[in-house]
């Protein structure tokens, strides 16, 4: 029953005099006709290619505001698995996460999620931007971890 503090924002920017925090993603960012960021799950079954602060296009995937999209390796189907319209950037004891909600149901009636847990590396891949890396699924919720700087 310990307090926790934390931050939220609607947006890609997150500050607080007061916590001595400001944080920016818009740097992360791929313009449409920029190659997506992208990550495979770890049985290789299913892709998924993700942007921070803008829109997606991804074949399959329909819809405005797309931030994350399931394609399934075997027959190319994709799934909307998250919208920038009602993300939150949120930052708690440490760690900032960014979730992206109201994707297409799925078979279990549940909404796809898609959460990214960001850390700060200041040795990150591609001069400091890092990459996605998929670690899990829970219920149609899936979870990325990203190092970046």
């Amino acid at each position: 029953a310990c307090h926790r503090d934390y931050l939220e924002s609607e947006t890609c920017i997150l500050t607080s005099a007061q916590h001595d925090v400001s944080i920016n993603l818009r740097p992360l960012s791929r313009e449409i006709g920029m190659n997506p960021y992208s990550a495979t799950d770890e049985k290789k079954k299913y892709s998924y290619y993700l942007n921070v602060c803008g829109d997606l296009l991804v074949t399959g995937c329909e819809g405005e505001k797309i931030s994350s999209c399931q394609v399934k390796q075997a027959d190319n189907k994709a799934k909307v698995a998250g919208r920038s319209k009602n993300q939150i950037l949120r930052y708690s004891d440490g760690d900032l996460t960014l979730t992206f909600p109201d994707g297409d149901v799925c078979s279990s009636g549940f909404q796809r999620m898609t959460v990214i847990n960001f850390e700060c590396n200041e040795t990150a891949v591609k001069d400091g931007e890092g990459t996605p890396m998929f670690q899990h699924e829970v219920d149609c919720t899936y979870f990325f971890s990203w190092d970046t700087k």
